[in-house]
């Protein structure tokens, strides 16, 4: 719904229309939240890993500034690598302070067991080649092929439109066939 809802507004009014249009949606979903959710039990005395939060949202954010500003910087520029290198040891660092964290951000004790540390790591590269495409197919549709911006959200809706009529029926096959089979199913039909 987004993808043909949000093209005829960024063909008219400019892709920021994208940001503006998330903000009231956003206090709906507050307000909604508010009012449906209750309260979440809590354990007892434990603490908002500060640290751990910090490390991990100054790394990833020197990364992707590093990614984003690449090509206007330069990807061998000083600027870029240092700042990546920043990036890269505040993770580090990260990983340090969660090892030690009596409550930590992120238990890295999850990732010593397969059936944790395969999943995600399969899922973070389907996600990246699923990005990588959505990213770059409307582009190519756009500059290399001279599609409108409407025409290209009509044919990238495709996507989304799959896995909202195949959601219903996944936990259904993933019974059937087993959950490693429908994940790697899946994760091929993502990428493909």
């Amino acid at each position: 719904i987004g993808v043909v809802a949000g093209v005829p507004l960024v063909a008219l009014f400019g892709w920021r229309t994208i940001f503006l249009m998330q903000a009231p949606l956003c206090l709906v979903g507050c307000v909604v939240a508010w009012w449906l959710l209750g309260d979440t039990e809590r354990r007892a005395n434990v603490k908002f890993d500060v640290k751990g939060a910090l490390l991990l949202g100054a790394g990833s954010v020197m990364i992707l500034l590093a990614i984003n500003r690449g090509p206007a910087w330069g990807f061998l520029a000083v600027r870029t690598i240092f700042v990546a290198m920043l990036g890269v040891v505040a993770l580090v660092f990260f990983v340090r302070v969660e090892k030690r964290a009596s409550d930590p951000m992120l238990p890295l004790k999850w990732f010593r067991t397969r059936n944790v540390a395969f999943p995600v790591a399969s899922q973070a590269l389907t996600n990246f080649a699923y990005m990588g495409g959505f990213m770059i197919v409307p582009q190519l549709l756009e500059v290399g092929l001279g599609f409108s911006t409407s025409h290209i959200g009509w044919l990238i809706i495709a996507r989304p439109l799959v896995f909202s009529l195949v959601a219903p029926f996944s936990g259904r096959i993933a019974i059937r066939i087993g959950e490693r089979n429908a994940g790697v199913i899946g994760a091929i039909a993502v990428m493909c």
